[in-house]
């Protein structure tokens, strides 16, 4: 059963205690009344429609680079060419109704939100850049939405394509030109 306000849409199901089906239903003031084969239910609109944020933290709880596990410092992360596959693992606090929870991710702040179909995140064969790994979590029982900024971190290029490797080798070759023509 699901319900729509302005601002949220709630999902109720047999997770909390909906198992059978409805046959009847009718409002009166506040209350909602649900028949069904398991008995009648009544429901407070207002607390339901109105519910208290269940999701209060969003926090890492594993990060692994290349199928090893990498420990996280606080700072920036700066990983080389070669580690460019990475997996995260993200949770929230103890929550009711896990199963009402699903978790989308977005690698800058200008792209599209990804869906994931666990509380797990695994990206492969990164590009050297700047990434920012941002969250967001839907409690499909209470409607609420947290987005939260996780990790930051910079893959490297190879040596060979830094400035540094680039302004050498060409210094290198207009040496050796150099040296060749006299």
């Amino acid at each position: 059963m699901t319900f729509i306000n302005s601002e949220k849409q709630i999902f109720i199901d047999k997770e909390q205690g909906l198992t059978k089906p409805v046959h009847a239903s009718n409002v009166y003031r506040d209350t909602l009344f649900l028949a069904s084969d398991g008995g009648e239910f009544r429901l407070d609109l207002q607390q339901l429609l109105n519910p208290k944020d269940r999701i209060d933290s969003l926090f890492l709880t594993h990060f692994f680079v290349n199928n090893a596990e990498y420990p996280l410092k606080g700072e920036k992360l700066s990983l080389k060419s070669t580690e460019n596959n990475i997996k995260v693992g993200i949770e929230t606090n103890a929550h009711p109704f896990p199963g009402k929870l699903s978790f989308q991710y977005k690698m800058k702040k200008d792209s599209d939100w990804q869906e994931l179909d666990s509380n797990e995140i695994e990206l492969y064969f990164l590009q050297p850049s700047d990434y920012t790994l941002y969250v967001r979590v839907l409690d499909t029982s209470t409607g609420q939405k947290m987005e939260r900024e996780l990790l930051s971190f910079t893959i490297k290029p190879p040596v060979y394509a830094q400035w540094w490797f680039l302004l050498l080798s060409g210094m290198s070759i207009l040496g050796i030109g150099l040296l060749f023509s006299y």
